[in-house]
């Protein structure tokens, strides 16, 4: 797992950005993001045992060059703050609470145009990404609950299409639509009373994401683009694992079926070289 550590330090990507007007530049970007999640656990009979949802601030940095065709695209962010927990103890009851949630994100894109139509500025791309996440998970016990932390990881491969449109005065329109394909997702968990931490590998499940943005000049080489996003991603549930206390067995830890959907905005200056 070490190269997932050293990618998250660069943190969360949200969009990829249009090729430039020239083949052979350099693009860099920073800027800004706000996204609601909503992540979903059900049990073996498909009932919802834990909803959290909120909204999540988020910062972006972005690089990337553009040559013959090709627009490489590396971008990484962070996305951190606190979301109702509304779920159930192992017992069945009603339980409450807050979830300090950080998302660290880092993903490498790749579009290779395959059309352009000088006359209608129209230009059709095949997608190519990569990415690895990050998710510190912090639920906050309460007087008579014990809290929990987790850190969720995995990584995703996808593949789809993309279109920009540029037109001679209201700027550029992108559209982009990927299938992901998640990777080795593991949860480890950290118990807030004395039973060890324990390691649950998860089943691999495909997802989707949508992403629509425009970009205007602010300034010479300069763009500001606006963008939104949709994502939805799966992970089967965990094997059963033994939970212990010292290395005695205490009983059995599972991590159920989940379910996410995120939608946000971004909003990035970008600099063309």
């Amino acid at each position: 797992m070490r190269p997932l550590r050293l990618a998250c330090v660069f943190l969360s990507c949200t969009l990829c950005h249009p090729a430039s007007a020239a083949d052979g530049a350099w693009h860099a970007g920073a800027g800004v993001a706000l996204k609601h999640m909503r992540f979903d656990e059900f049990g073996r009979q498909g009932s919802r045992l834990v909803r959290e949802q909120g909204l999540l601030p988020g910062v972006l940095l972005s690089a990337g060059y553009t040559a013959a065709g090709w627009d490489l695209t590396m971008t990484g962010g962070i996305y951190a703050g606190e979301v109702d927990y509304d779920g159930q103890t192992q017992s069945g009851q009603p339980f409450g609470t807050d979830t300090d949630e950080t998302f660290y994100e880092l993903d490498a894109l790749a579009r290779y145009r395959l059309s352009h139509r000088p006359a209608q500025a129209l230009s059709l791309y095949l997608v190519a990404s990569a990415d690895t996440r990050l998710w510190r998970r912090r639920i906050e016990g309460t007087s008579t609950v014990s809290g929990i932390d987790e850190d969720w990881r995995w990584q995703r491969l996808g593949a789809g299409i993309a279109c920009d449109y540029r037109t001679a005065t209201a700027g550029r329109f992108a559209v982009q639509a990927r299938m992901l394909r998640t990777l080795q997702p593991q949860v480890e968990v950290r118990f807030h009373t004395g039973l060890d931490d324990a390691v649950l590998d998860l089943q691999q499940r495909y997802g989707w994401r949508l992403d629509a943005s425009w970009s205007g000049k602010v300034a010479p080489l300069t763009e500001l683009t606006l963008a939104g996003f949709l994502e939805h991603r799966e992970f089967g549930r965990s094997a059963d694992e033994i939970l212990s206390t010292d290395g005695v067995a205490a009983g059995i830890l599972y991590q159920p079926e989940t379910e996410t959907w995120e939608a946000g905005i971004t909003a990035q200056l970008v600099r063309h070289w």
